[in-house]
């Protein structure tokens, strides 16, 4: 991540804007316990309302990701306080991923989504960032800014 900073840095285009999306994991047993399940339809189970019912697994290291992210937002919390060039915002769709255990393309695949599906709001959540830049609600010394949970 350091070194992503750095070479970011050394590109010297302060016409780019940069944006860091969060790391997100799969669902262990996303799929349905049907073998008759059409899956052109995908699992058809609603998602989750509240974080405490995602339980993550340590499968591929998905139990790391959190604290991945943490460290990347704090790197680049302390590059956009230091004032370091260029600005990076932190996309952070971690927390709305975990809620999305639907959505699963097939059996055994508890990582990848239908599309249309969860990942569409995340160009959402992405789009409504940009908004807001344009509208100047989010000013280069803003921009520096990323809050920490």
């Amino acid at each position: 991540m350091a070194i992503l900073l750095q070479s970011l840095s050394l590109l010297n285009q302060p016409q780019d804007i940069y944006f860091f999306r969060s790391t997100h994991p799969g669902h262990n047993g996303c799929e349905p316990r049907n073998k008759n399940t059409d899956w052109a339809k995908g699992p058809q189970i609603t998602p989750w309302k509240s974080y405490e019912e995602y339980n993550v697994s340590n499968t591929y290291d998905w139990d790391s990701f959190e604290r991945y992210n943490a460290y990347a937002k704090q790197l680049i919390y302390t590059h956009n306080k230091e004032g370091q060039d260029p600005p990076i915002h932190f996309l952070d769709i971690y927390n709305m991923r975990v809620l999305r255990h639907d959505g699963h393309p097939a059996p055994a695949d508890c990582l990848h989504y239908n599309n249309p599906g969860p990942v569409d709001w995340w160009n959402h959540l992405f789009f409504t960032y940009l908004e807001n830049l344009l509208k100047g609600e989010d000013n280069r010394n803003n921009s520096r800014r990323v809050e920490l949970d």
